[in-house]
């Protein structure tokens, strides 16, 4: 399989075959009379899964990423890359259409992460507007991926994800037109945080791609990091505690995009 050589903030990312699950597979919904274009729209719309994942009574503690307004077309996503503890990560999605929640092998759109010991090997439905759990990993040796999925075409408005973390890995990757239309927030411990783009699997963005702002102030892409962390480009004079914005100002035109974050 070929992966994504990520030298992304904190780790090299190797995407590898793994144990994990299948997906599923995309498949037509009956058109029954509808003319050929709505037959065209119905069968690129990915049939959704019967099971949803569970409820959680609340986010998990550790860290939280926000990701807001992702235009998905039918069948696209967003592939979510980081190196968790074996507590469950827990989400909340809000969007205009359907969402699905999947394992991420395919390398030339995400992440190419799978769950190990085969946790999670198919797809489920998302419940929207609360939180949901992800399956454990059971473990905290492996970096995990996961996709959710549009099953129609739409906007994600927002997804927040929470969890422990082992590592200040985490890794965003879509489309090149959500990669910009979208916006990712945190909350840094320290005064520096790292963001950059990838693409093709081993080039890397300019640091003017990416830009970064906190308190409504844009932070200056000045070097190395406060942090220990493999990213040599970071953004500095960030205030600790304070939630930080970082927006993808210039992105490839690619299948996939992905943007490497790291702060302590």
């Amino acid at each position: 399989m070929r992966g994504w050589h990520l030298l992304v903030p904190g780790v090299m990312l190797l995407a590898a075959c793994t144990a994990g699950g299948s997906r599923t597979d995309p498949r037509p919904t009956s058109t029954g009379g509808a003319t050929s274009s709505q037959a065209a729209n119905l069968s690129a719309a990915p049939s959704l899964p019967s099971e949803a994942l569970p409820t959680a009574a609340h986010p998990t503690p550790g860290v939280t990423v926000a990701l807001d307004n992702l235009p998905l077309a039918a069948g696209d996503g967003v592939s979510i890359g980081l190196h968790p503890t074996e507590a469950p990560i827990t989400f909340r999605a809000t969007a205009s259409m359907p969402l699905t929640v999947c394992p991420d092998g395919n390398s030339d759109v995400g992440t190419g992460l799978s769950w190990p010991l085969r946790q999670f090997t198919e797809c489920f439905l998302v419940r929207q507007n609360e939180w949901v759990q992800m399956p454990s990993s059971h473990t905290n040796t492996f970096h995990i991926g996961f996709r959710i999925g549009a099953a129609r075409s739409g906007t994600i408005r927002s997804l927040m994800i929470s969890y422990q973390r082992v590592d200040a890995f985490f890794d965003v990757i879509t489309n090149s037109e959500a990669m910009t239309a979208m916006t990712t927030t945190f909350t840094p411990a320290g005064n520096s945080a790292a963001a950059t783009i990838y693409y093709n699997n081993n080039q890397t963005g300019p640091p003017n791609a990416v830009a970064l702002t906190q308190v409504g102030r844009a932070r200056p892409a000045t070097g190395a990091c406060t942090f220990l962390t493999e990213a040599t480009t970071c953004f500095r004079g960030l205030s600790a505690g304070q939630p930080a914005t970082v927006r993808v100002l210039h992105a490839p035109d690619a299948r996939a995009v992905a943007l490497g974050l790291a702060w302590p």
